[in-house]
């Protein structure tokens, strides 16, 4: 499997880390994995890395080279990168993360006469700039042999613009070793040593919800949040700059500095240890494709404090799990963080049974065999098609 994406390893966030876990998840289930990315974006590969990752770079002379345009260049500058490496590999099936690598994906695809299976992650499209035609663009012009759905809701956007047998149900899984394995995030100097941690995770967007969180804490009462430090694990991946901007002007304007840091570019590697120093997560996320955030915090057994929206919804399988409040309700978000705060006992018994939950039903197991399913699925399908056309 050729995997194309912008950026390996990524940050933290479900949409940048499902490269990575579905590339190491194929290659434990027996693939042999070429991850393709950007070298701008990528760390080295160690010698020992599984799958093999190949950053390039030869594209950005030709995007910077004053005697071209860089418009006529933009992502097929790429091609030539690619063109060695994919000749050098002799891929079955390509698979790509987004629009634009679908782009390069299905010429790849094309030019040999194999299956492309794509992943769109894409939250919503519809609100951007031309967003019928890029949705469509990506579903039916470039139209993938199969589309890998991470959820419900990226599943019912696809089935009516695919089908039900191009579009595939196949929920993100965790690597819940990796968070069971987890040290202490050893903290950073910005970061105030306290009794209680509170992490927040996600790409600083407002759909996010983090001011909602911070209209919160000044609804708490100050003995709950003497001994408290709040960590917005932020990330410039897909962020909004203004956004940012705000939050921490909010944090100096209401006097939250001592009590809020805002940390940005954690890694994926980091989660891991970010989880296993807290005491408690929350998600105030005022929409969701996925709850991945609310599943790595169940991997680490950590409670949470969540938005229920429907992406979140789709991971809250059972009743109990986690404090919930309606989203962008900055009452009700107080009073859940009260009740999670003053009930560690019951948060305890909640994040054990979460544990489980994930272990049980998202592990990256089954995302792995059911991802490998559908891409033999669609290998047979394109070397069918290869062998009629030759007949013919």
């Amino acid at each position: 499997m050729l995997l194309l994406t912008s950026a390996y390893p990524p940050v933290a966030g479900g949409a940048e880390s499902y490269a990575r876990v579905v590339a190491q998840a194929l290659t434990r289930a027996g693939a042999e994995v070429l991850v393709v990315t950007d070298a701008r974006d990528a760390s080295p590969a160690a010698p020992e890395a599984h799958p093999a990752v190949v950053p390039v770079s030869g594209y950005w002379s030709m995007v910077t080279d004053p005697t071209k345009l860089c418009w006529e260049q933009m992502a097929f500058a790429v091609l030539s990168d690619l063109e060695p490496l994919v000749a050098a590999f002799g891929p079955d099936v390509v698979l790509t993360n987004n629009l634009e690598t679908a782009v390069l994906g299905r010429m790849i695809a094309d030019t040999l006469g194999i299956a492309l299976v794509a992943a769109f992650h894409e939250h919503a499209p519809l609100d951007e700039p031309f967003g019928i035609g890029k949705l469509r663009l990506a579903y039916q012009r470039i139209a993938p042999d199969r589309v890998l759905c991470g959820s419900r809701f990226y599943y019912d956007r696809a089935l009516p613009l695919v089908g039900p047998e191009r579009a595939q149900l196949v929920y993100h899984g965790i690597a819940t070793e990796d968070f069971a394995a987890a040290q202490p995030w050893d903290g950073r100097p910005t970061v105030p040593e306290r009794t209680t941690t509170i992490v927040c995770i996600g790409r600083l967007k407002e759909r996010k919800g983090q001011a909602v969180l911070l209209e919160a804490l000044r609804r708490l009462p100050s003995e709950l949040l003497t001994d408290t430090t709040v960590v917005l694990a932020g990330s410039v991946s897909s962020a909004s700059p203004d956004y940012r901007a705000q939050l921490l002007a909010t944090i100096e304007q209401t006097g939250l500095g001592d009590r809020v840091a805002l940390v940005e570019d954690v890694t994926l590697d980091e989660v891991p240890k970010l989880l296993a120093a807290a005491d408690l997560a929350v998600v105030p996320s005022l929409e969701e494709g996925l709850g991945f955030t609310v599943l790595e915090a169940f991997a680490a057994e950590v409670p949470v404090v969540t938005s229920r929206v429907p992406g979140i919804e789709e991971v809250l399988v059972e009743d109990g799990l986690v404090w919930e409040f309606a989203p962008g309700d900055t009452a009700a978000l107080a009073e859940a963080l009260q009740r999670a705060l003053t009930n560690p006992d019951r948060g305890a018994r909640q994040a054990e049974h979460a544990r489980r939950v994930v272990q049980e039903r998202f592990s990256i197991d089954r995302m792995a065999a059911e991802t490998m399913r559908v891409l033999g699925e669609a290998v047979d399908e394109a070397q069918r098609s290869g062998q009629d056309a030759r007949d013919s």
